[in-house]
């Protein structure tokens, strides 16, 4: 199956998702909602990577984690099937979902409900990320086991401001 994504040089491609890194129907989780100028929404978890700017030249957007983005930044959407046109941040805001669902593409995002967003999440830079998923993302199949091993690196690796698993319960207390 092929998803619409960003390339590394910014341009709308079709990418193979090879690996579902997450999906669970009954998942109990705290997710960042971002909407946009133009009626765009985009529902992520607050540790999830989206591209974000105060410019609107996507090539200058820093993924960052879902929860740090605020009203007034740009986001990034596909206006086209070769056009992605900056869109300002109207509200953002945090609720409680059922159901978790995360593709890895070969090119590292995604465009859902027409917006950019990072196949990634836990590690606040996704290109460190997308490198440590190099091994899959040259591959044609997956490894189940291979996002388990990178988050045990995370812990031994990576400070706190740059790691952030979190237990269900730990985003269910948080929302309260």
């Amino acid at each position: 199956m092929e998803v619409l994504a960003v390339s590394s040089n910014h341009k709308l491609v079709y990418s193979p998702v090879i690996l579902i890194l997450d999906v669970d129907d009954i998942k109990l989780a705290n997710y960042t909602i971002i909407e946009s100028s133009g009626n765009h929404k985009l529902t992520l978890t607050p540790n999830h990577l989206v591209h974000a700017s105060k410019t609107n030249d996507i090539s200058s957007s820093v993924p960052i984690f879902a929860s740090q983005v605020k009203k007034g930044d740009v986001i990034f959407v596909a206006k086209s099937p070769d056009v992605i046109e900056a869109v300002e941040v109207v509200s953002t805001s945090s609720k409680v979902i059922k159901g978790a669902y995360a593709p890895l593409t070969r090119e590292g995002t995604v465009v859902v409900n027409d917006v950019v967003a990072s196949c990634y999440t836990v590690v606040n830079d996704h290109q460190f990320a997308h490198a440590a998923f190099g091994p899959i993302t040259k591959q044609k199949q997956g490894i189940a086991w291979y996002p388990s091993m990178l988050q045990s690196l995370g812990k031994v690796f990576l400070d706190e401001s740059n790691y952030k698993p979190k237990k269900v319960e730990d985003l269910i207390k948080s929302s309260d």
